[in-house]
C-alpha cells in the first residue's frame, strides 16, 4: 500500500524543481552570453576599428624617426591589443643614441612613441681611429660627423656605440667644467700619468689640472693665466694646486727680436 503525500508536500517538491530549473537556465543564459561577449570583443580586437591607423613619433624627425619607426616594428593594421608598450621601449631603447623612450597606446588607433635622445658633449677617438661622439654619462653615441664642434677627450674608446665608455669620465669632467672662451683655447682633454688630466691648449702648451677634483678652480687659474699673463714660450701651465700655479718656459725658446727704428740716413 502507498502512503498518500500530503498536496502541500508536493506542491513544494514541485516549486523547489522549477526554481532549480530557472536557476540552471539563468546559468546557460549567462554563460552564452558570456561567450557571446568574448567572442565579439575578440573579434572586435582584431577589426578594422581597433588595429593601428597611425605611429605617432615625437622627440626626433627625418633619418632618426625613420631609425625609430624601424626599431619599434610597429605595422599599420596590426591590432592596437597585441602592442606591448614595455616591448617597445625597450625595442627604441635599444638604438645607441636614444636615452629614454616612452610609448603610449591612444585608444582606438594611435601608438604614440616618445623619444629622448642623448645629447653629444665631447669626441673621443674609437679603436680604429674614427671619431665618436659622447654624452655626458659616457654612452657612446655613434660616429662624429666632421669636423665635431665639441671637445676632444684623448683616451680611446674600445666597444661597440651604446656601450659606456668608462675610462672617459675625468674628461669628461673636465668637459663640464669649461667655460666656452676656455674651449675655444682647448685642442683636446688629455689623460696623464697616474690618474691626472690635463688640457692640450692651441699653441702646443699644456695645462696640468692633476686630479679630477676642484676642477672649477683649477680651470679658473689656468684661464686668468691666459688672459692675463704673457705666455711667449711658455710649454705647461700647471694648475695641480690652484693656489699656487706655475709657468714653465722652454729655456731654447728665443722670442722674436724688438722692433728697431730705421737707421737716420747719413749726411
Amino acid at each position: 500500500m502507498t502512503a498518500a503525500i500530503d498536496p502541500r508536500l508536493r506542491a513544494r517538491r514541485t516549486e523547489v524543481k522549477r526554481a532549480e530549473g530557472r536557476r540552471r537556465l539563468r546559468v546557460l543564459i549567462a554563460a552564452v552570453t558570456l561567450a557571446g561577449l568574448l567572442a565579439g570583443g575578440w573579434g572586435l580586437s582584431r577589426s578594422a576599428l581597433l588595429d593601428v591607423d597611425r605611429v605617432m613619433i615625437s622627440g626626433v624627425g627625418g633619418v632618426r624617426a625613420g631609425l625609430v619607426r624601424q626599431a619599434a616594428g610597429v605595422a599599420e593594421g596590426a591590432p592596437m591589443i597585441d602592442i606591448d608598450p614595455g616591448d617597445l621601449e625597450r625595442a627604441v631603447a635599444g638604438l645607441a643614441w636614444v636615452e629614454e623612450a616612452r610609448v603610449q597606446r591612444d585608444w582606438p588607433g594611435t601608438v604614440d612613441i616618445r623619444v629622448t635622445p642623448r645629447v653629444p658633449v665631447a669626441v673621443a677617438p674609437a679603436g680604429d681611429g674614427s671619431p665618436v661622439l659622447v654624452d655626458a654619462g659616457g654612452y657612446v653615441i655613434g660616429p662624429a660627423p666632421p669636423s665635431p664642434d665639441l671637445p676632444l677627450i684623448s683616451v680611446p674608446f674600445e666597444g661597440e656605440p651604446g656601450a659606456v665608455h668608462v675610462k672617459a669620465g675625468p674628461g669628461l669632467a673636465v668637459v663640464a667644467a669649461l667655460p666656452a672662451d676656455l674651449e675655444a683655447w682647448t685642442r683636446s682633454v688629455i689623460a696623464l700619468p697616474r690618474g691626472r688630466v690635463g688640457l692640450e691648449l692651441a699653441g702646443g702648451a699644456t695645462a696640468v689640472l692633476g686630479e679630477p677634483s676642484r676642477l672649477d678652480d683649477k680651470i679658473a687659474a689656468v684661464r686668468s693665466v691666459l688672459f692675463g699673463v704673457d705666455l711667449e714660450c711658455v710649454t705647461t701651465i700647471d694648475a695641480t694646486m690652484a693656489d699656487l700655479t706655475t709657468l714653465v718656459r722652454d729655456p731654447l725658446c728665443l722670442p722674436p727680436a724688438p722692433l728697431q727704428s730705421a737707421p737716420e740716413p747719413a749726411a
